[in-house]
């Protein structure tokens, strides 16, 4: 299945950008852009089947920092 789940907690009501790039660092979607979001866990889920094959970072971006993981597409 090419369906990706996102989970991620924040802690303080801010704003939120979550991206997916590929190895060369281009973004390929813009899941969430700037979406102010309050305390809490979330999950979105990501449908990766068009993308090629291969591996992916998604990034969570908000005011208190950055976070990067891989994901891969089989």
């Amino acid at each position: 299945s090419a369906i990706n789940n996102i989970t991620y907690t924040i802690m303080e009501k801010q704003a939120v950008t979550l991206t997916v790039k590929n190895i060369m660092g281009e973004v390929v979607a813009l899941l969430l852009n700037n979406e102010v979001q309050d305390i809490g866990c979330y999950k979105v889920t990501y449908d990766a089947s068009w993308l090629s094959h291969g591996v992916y970072f998604y990034t969570l971006q908000t005011a208190t920092g950055n976070e990067t993981k891989k994901m891969v597409k089989e």
